[in-house]
């Protein structure tokens, strides 16, 4: 197998900042709309839930280039542990965080905490309680990235390296029907999703090899930017979270395939400015989880009056954006890259 080249893949990791953008974006329309002054219509602020589903298809190509292929030079044990080390560590950091202000009675106070959803919290799983939804909201989508990143450990002990893509593909369809057959409804109705597909979506990029021309880059991200606004216009409604999942794997996931298939074109932007997004797109995680807390201060501004005033809303609402990813620019530099480097030399 080809490894893609560095300029292709700072074009992904820019793109990684690009769809955390887009959710707290999303996240910070859905904090406007509690002010009867915001008119915007739900469309508008559900499109942006669409990053998490290009996060979900540059997650399947990463992998894909990860494993090298599935590739046999590539231990189970060695590439789940690595995803267990990106993954854990800092989300624990935050769901600790979550936890010590709901014990203060700071925040968070609304919150229900019960031992399975704790359990299921820890651990990223959907199994152990049927009605309680996990601790930090946001992590929804690592329970799908945990399961995908089994499946591809699990694809990387089958012994004949020929028929490893096959074998994830079966893996997608026997998971859930095992869980049912273990009465694990609830594992089941997670692990069947539809959006399991857009994981897929990213292991086809990346088995196909395919490189878009740099010339057609700007009409297709304009296509697939048109298509995420038309099909969230067609297939939305008054909640604004997002899609159902059956219309959601293809009326953003293909999009999304395409905006990572332009990313693969190379970098977006040259100078101070690429550099920049390449940055922020390795801080993508950490603002990923990090921008709740700045969603809170948004909404006891706009509950403690401010919602009133127009001024305050279109303010409130930019510096949200602004803050989110300035925090999550320091935690990266002043946790995160550094929990990494000490995990790494523990390793060695």
């Amino acid at each position: 197998m080809i490894s893609p080249a560095r300029d292709q893949l700072i074009g992904l990791q820019q793109l990684r900042f690009v769809a955390a953008l887009l959710v707290l974006i999303h996240h910070v329309l859905e904090e406007l709309h509690a002010s009867p002054l915001v008119m915007l219509p739900k469309f508008i602020t559900t499109v942006g839930a669409c990053g998490v589903d290009i996060f979900f298809v540059i997650s399947g190509y990463v992998m894909w280039h990860s494993t090298r292929g599935f590739s046999p030079e590539v231990r189970a044990g060695d590439f789940m542990r690595r995803r267990i080390r990106r993954i854990f560590p800092i989300y624990w950091s935050f769901l600790c965080l979550i936890l010590l202000l709901w014990s203060s009675g700071l925040a968070f106070r609304s919150l229900e905490y019960s031992l399975p959803r704790f359990l299921s919290s820890i651990f990223l799983l959907p199994g152990i309680a049927r009605e309680d939804p996990l601790v930090m909201g946001v992590a929804w989508t690592l329970v799908y990235e945990m399961y995908f990143y089994a499946l591809c450990s699990l694809t990387l002990l089958f012994p004949r390296v020929r028929w490893r893509p096959v074998c994830i593909a079966v893996l997608m369809l026997g998971v859930p029907a095992l869980a049912g057959l273990a009465g694990l409804q609830h594992a089941q109705s997670w692990y069947s999703s539809p959006l399991i597909i857009e994981f897929g979506f990213g292991l086809l990029l990346g088995a196909s090899g395919l490189r878009i021309p740099l010339a057609w880059r700007p009409a297709l991200l304009t296509l697939a930017g048109l298509c995420f606004l038309f099909a969230t216009r067609l297939f939305g409604g008054e909640y604004t979270g997002g899609l159902a999942d059956t219309y959601r794997w293809w009326t953003w996931g293909l999009p999304a395939l395409l905006v990572v298939a332009c990313s693969l074109s190379g970098s977006f932007c040259e100078g101070r400015a690429g550099a920049w997004l390449s940055r922020m797109g390795d801080a993508s995680y950490t603002l990923y989880l990090s921008h709740a807390f700045v969603m809170i201060a948004l909404a006891r501004l706009l509950k403690s009056g401010g919602g009133e005033q127009l001024t305050v809303v279109i303010l409130g609402g930019s510096l949200s954006v602004i803050a989110a990813c300035f925090f999550a620019a320091l935690l990266y530099f002043w946790l995160e890259q550094p929990l990494t480097r000490q995990l790494h030399a523990r390793r060695r």
